[in-house]
């Protein structure tokens, strides 16, 4: 059986476990917004020339991809993500990002036979 990923991930933010996911279509816009593609995104999150507004960005769309909604994700970023400390969600972005581009290990070492669509991560860098 091949093994089954679709980018979610489970993180403690913003005082509670939240889900968070980003799709094609959010990493589509996170690349109209951000005005590069989105390999470039993950550069600039990785090796820290990242924005503030991109960090936001990357955490309002990984809730929305997740379901929920607009006007309450933004509430959040708003509230979490736009005021000090600012450096603390970076790593936030990071998981999120690096859970839509890459197979976590387990299923790369093809210790996982698939069905389980979630992860479980720490909010460090991937």
């Amino acid at each position: 059986m091949e093994p089954t990923w679709n980018g979610r991930v489970m993180l403690t933010w913003a005082g509670e476990e939240r889900a968070f996911r980003l799709g094609i279509g959010e990493i589509r816009a996170l690349e109209a917004e951000c005005g590069c593609g989105y390999l470039e995104i993950w550069r600039r999150l990785s090796n820290e020339t990242c924005s503030i507004d991109m960090v936001a960005k990357v955490i309002r769309y990984g809730l929305e991809g997740e379901g929920l909604e607009a006007s309450e994700a933004g509430r959040l970023v708003s509230r979490y993500v736009l005021r000090p400390p600012f450096a603390e969600n970076w790593e936030t972005a990071q998981v999120i990002y690096g859970a839509a581009l890459y197979l976590p290990e387990d299923l790369v070492a093809g210790k996982h036979q698939g069905g389980g669509a979630t992860a479980s991560a720490s909010p460090s860098p991937a």
